[in-house]
């Protein structure tokens, strides 16, 4: 159901932003990662979590003002011309398959990773 929501989620902001963007109004969407909230640190087991920050490039579970940045950058003048997109606020995470410690083995050679991991 998620992955159904979250296609649902950025049609619809395309599709608004296609049809809003004559009249001046841009429309994007904030896709958020992993992010370090006081729910994920409470009821979170440790080890899920810390598997889960290894998988992400930047090495760190994004905060709530990582987030919160995001859409802050997207509001702003700067960000004038956006409209349209859903910007993954991930750390980099959807990047990559395999943890970073996975990838530099296999990187330099001293490790062999097939399907099977």
């Amino acid at each position: 159901h998620y992955t159904a929501a979250k296609a649902g989620v950025i049609a619809l902001t395309r599709h608004l932003a296609y049809e809003l963007g004559p009249y001046g109004i841009r429309v994007n969407a904030v896709c958020p990662g992993e992010t370090a909230t006081a729910l994920i640190e409470r009821i979170g087991d440790p080890a899920v979590l810390e598997s889960t920050r290894r998988l992400i490039p930047l090495g760190r579970v994004a905060t709530p003002q990582d987030q919160a940045d995001a859409v802050l950058m997207l509001l702003s003048d700067r960000a004038r011309y956006v409209t349209g997109i859903a910007l993954d606020v991930d750390g980099g995470m959807l990047l990559g398959w395999m943890d970073n410690d996975m990838y530099e083995q296999h990187r330099h050679g001293s490790a062999r990773v097939d399907a099977t991991g």
